[in-house]
């Protein structure tokens, strides 16, 4: 009898999970920095440069669809299946990708000058943030090692750069350096970072100046990649706009207040992605046995994450004021009442991040456009409603709208995915149901 390809001592499956874990642990690295040195970082700018520099690199992460191409899962897997074909694939994305990256430089550029020409601080940033993104072209490396599931080696890197990084951060903060110092430290950052992968890459005998440029899989590829440019980018103003609207409709100081909040709310997103890097197998091995289970064994993930979710945004919320103050100080008080709001966009963001893994499982990509391209919209009219009215607390409740409504609400109005919406209800009920039970056995 031929053994299932999820048994635990099958030598792929092996790999994956330890592939998975060094992924993990980088987000924890990441997680641990950004609440430590992040927000010494805010506490030693304060509100209106500390806004500044979250204005700065939200507009630029606006434009990293466009640089990417759309290709990060194409490319993947086209190493995958075409091994004989590497130098073509890594050629191609990268000269495709280093290209896109210096023509959104140049329209990043165009752009901050149109919308804040009259700061020429926030021109310079975005302009030497965004050239320095451009070097993500090398980011094509990371796939070749995602395709062997050898991520330690770019996790290790990775991890290098972020600790030299945050050494640099701190020492900028311990000579009192200046706003433009910091944005310095992200574009050496950013820098290393690739200069680490290549070197990373050549040091295992690989050789990059082997790589070929192909025409044809190059027509192939943007033909591929533009309705993911698309989602992409929708995700990216769904997610990031209102701290674009509110440094155009408010000031740089109440940017600072709100991304200190956000960056606490956010914080948590790692728990659904390790919960789910280490169930998707399991999920998944569900499936090909039974549909039954599988929908069954869904719930019960989405239960679990909402749980999670709410427990977090009920401790949080009752918690906000005296842990923004111990954070950020008394400058950034007013960031207490942003956060009581955010967190609950998190009980969203959790069960989304199993709605996304099964838009995967089904190949339901035009759900992920619906969805994401709702989401944006949503988040704009509601940021255009509420901030001139209720200033950072109307965008705090405009992402809350979005969020629900985008990985919610919206999921009703298709036939395909109501089903989702239905499990997600169930499981936002699920607590109360329980301690109904609970009681009624009592």
């Amino acid at each position: 009898m031929r053994k299932s390809i999820f048994n635990i001592k099958n030598p792929n499956i092996k790999a994956a999970i330890k592939n998975s874990g060094w992924l993990i642990a980088e987000k924890f690295i990441q997680m641990i920095f950004g609440l430590f040195v992040g927000v010494w970082v805010a506490r030693y700018l304060g509100p209106k440069d500390f806004g500044i520099l979250s204005y700065s690199l939200s507009f630029v992460a606006f434009f990293l669809p466009i640089a990417s191409l759309g290709l990060n899962h194409i490319i993947t897997r086209d190493l995958v299946r075409e091994r004989e074909h590497e130098e073509a694939i890594l050629g191609t994305a990268f000269l495709l990708r280093l290209f896109s990256g210096f023509i959104t430089t140049i329209i990043a550029i165009t752009v901050i000058h149109f919308l804040r020409g009259q700061n020429e601080q926030i021109a310079w940033f975005v302009g030497c943030l965004s050239l320095a993104q451009s070097l993500k072209a090398f980011h094509v490396i990371d796939f070749w090692y995602q395709s062997y599931t050898r991520s330690k080696y770019m996790v290790i890197s990775r991890i290098l750069s972020l600790l030299l990084s945050n050494s640099l951060k701190i020492i900028a903060i311990l000579y009192s350096a200046s706003l433009a110092w910091f944005i310095a430290i992200l574009v050496f950052e950013y820098s290393i970072t690739e200069s680490f992968k290549v070197v990373t890459y050549i040091l295992q005998g690989n050789k990059p100046w082997m790589w070929k440029f192909k025409r044809t899989r190059a027509k192939y590829y943007l033909f591929r990649g533009w309705p993911l440019i698309i989602s992409g980018f929708a995700a990216i103003i769904y997610l990031k706009i209102d701290i674009i609207m509110i440094g155009q409709m408010l000031s740089d100081s109440a940017v600072g207040i709100y991304s200190s909040a956000v960056r606490i709310s956010e914080v948590w997103y790692i728990i659904p992605t390790a919960i789910l890097t280490s169930l998707f197998p399991w999920l998944i091995k569900s499936r090909s046995r039974n549909l039954t289970s599988y929908n069954n064994n869904l719930q019960k993930v989405y239960n679990l994450l909402a749980i999670i979710g709410l427990s977090i945004a009920i401790l949080v919320t009752f918690f906000a004021q005296p842990l923004m103050t111990l954070l950020y100080g008394k400058a950034y008080q007013e960031s207490a009442y942003i956060l009581q709001i955010h967190i609950w966009a998190g009980v969203f963001v959790f069960m989304r991040a199993l709605f996304s893994k099964w838009i995967l499982t089904e190949e339901l990509l035009k759900a992920s456009l619906m969805t994401q391209g709702g989401g944006a919209i949503l988040n704009i009219l509601a940021n255009l409603l509420l901030i001139p009215y209720m200033g950072i607390k109307g965008a705090a409740i405009a992402t809350l709208i979005s969020y629900i409504g985008a990985s919610y609400f919206i999921l009703f109005f298709h036939r395909l995915t109501r089903p989702q919406a239905v499990m997600m209800s169930k499981a936002l009920l699920y607590p109360l149901i329980y301690l109904s039970k609970t009681i009624r056995r009592k």
